[in-house]
């Protein structure tokens, strides 16, 4: 069974300016993830991280104040990966329905693929996260490819609307169509893996029909916006 986070800032006490001082709070953060895949949510503490990281207790509370903190820290580096996703097949697309299609595809195959292969994903239950703005303090952790001022999952329906529209008024129904296409996917998708690591078959059939029917929907209401 996986748990939500809470949502609450992070509140880094240092600043990970440096790079070797990155490099650390990431290791923190891959340690919590493979503790999270072995004992689970509940289980957690920060002295489990600690020496999972090979780091002094004292390390782990230059980044983080408590376990809720680095739970959150995991969640929003596992969001920035999502946008992140999006952002790489944005790149890569060519323009019009076609572009859209093959976006929303591939965000929903990647999110598959995250929850299949990297440890932490299943069992932090981080969806909570998509819909909650960063906390002032907390792009120390993902750096600047997260916005204050949406949440990431608006930030990702807002890029996606912005890559294929330059009206305004067809950019903002784009992007609501999109944000439910990410919901629906995510939601989806969380479920499959619950009690399954490598996720539930039956489950994530049903994951991409309902996928592929909702990019139906969109692109064509997309289409018709177009031909107005």
């Amino acid at each position: 069974m996986h748990h939500h986070t809470e949502e609450t800032p992070v509140s880094l006490r240092t600043e990970p300016i440096q790079a070797r001082s990155t490099a650390r709070l990431h290791a923190l953060l891959d340690a919590t993830a493979d503790v999270v895949a072995e004992v689970g949510v509940e289980r957690l503490t920060t002295n489990l991280v600690a020496e999972r990281a090979g780091a002094a207790i004292g390390t782990l509370y230059r980044y983080f104040p408590d376990r809720i903190a680095v739970l959150r820290g995991l969640a929003l580096r596992h969001a920035t990966a999502v946008h992140g996703d999006v952002s790489a097949a944005l790149e890569s697309v060519s323009d019009g329905t076609a572009g859209l299609r093959a976006t929303l595809e591939t965000m929903t195959e990647r999110f598959i693929e995250r929850y299949r292969d990297e440890p932490g994903w299943s069992a932090i239950g981080f969806d909570n996260t998509l819909d909650t703005p960063l906390h002032e303090g907390e792009q120390q952790l993902v750096g600047p490819a997260l916005r204050t001022d949406r949440s990431p999952r608006e930030q990702i329906a807002h890029d996606v609307a912005e890559r294929f529209t330059v009206d305004d008024d067809a950019r903002n129904a784009l992007a609501d169509d999109v944000g439910v296409v990410t919901v629906l996917v995510h939601q989806l998708v969380e479920r499959a893996f619950v009690g399954a690591r490598a996720g539930d078959e039956r489950l994530l059939a049903i994951a991409r029909g309902a996928s592929s029917t909702a990019i139906d929907l969109v692109t064509e209401r997309f289409e018709a916006r177009a031909a107005a």
